[in-house]
């Protein structure tokens, strides 16, 4: 006969569900992705990024936490002419879909990067859902340079 012992330990208590522990679960993630991606907060702020992200748009991990994903990080261009899209459009991008309709979305992005350099990104966001009613609490992007 053959016995198995395992040693008994105590575990640590399981995380309240709520909103900021959703991020707090997903930002360790991220932070140690290999992938260009970003974890965003209600707010469309970064709450983390991978550093392939943040060598992606020009800037260190540290100078993304907190900032504006579309404003400070990235400027959304129209495909046709290149022009800042109208602020009312910028609404419609991925990560910002995925915040307000809670639904997971992809398309192709044009952007301006801080140092005036535009990249065309293939972007796919999932909304992360937590707390006592399931609501969206952020989002996470993955983002490829097409």
């Amino acid at each position: 006969m053959r016995y198995l012992y395992a040693p008994l330990r105590e575990l640590p208590p399981a995380p309240e569900p709520g909103g900021g522990e959703i991020l707090a679960r997903w930002t360790a993630a991220v932070r140690g992705a290999s992938e260009p991606c970003v974890l965003l907060d209600l707010a469309a702020t970064v709450t983390a990024a991978s550093p392939a992200f943040a060598e992606m748009v020009g800037m260190s991990v540290h100078q993304l936490a907190g900032a504006s994903l579309f404003g400070t990080v990235l400027q959304v261009l129209d495909f046709n002419g290149g022009l800042p899209v109208p602020a009312g459009e910028v609404s419609r991008v991925p990560p910002l879909v995925a915040l307000s309709a809670g639904a997971l979305a992809r398309s192709l992005l044009r952007v301006r990067r801080r140092d005036g350099t535009s990249l065309t990104l293939d972007a796919v966001s999932s909304p992360l859902r937590g707390g006592p009613e399931n609501a969206v609490q952020g989002s996470m992007t993955f983002m490829h340079v097409v």
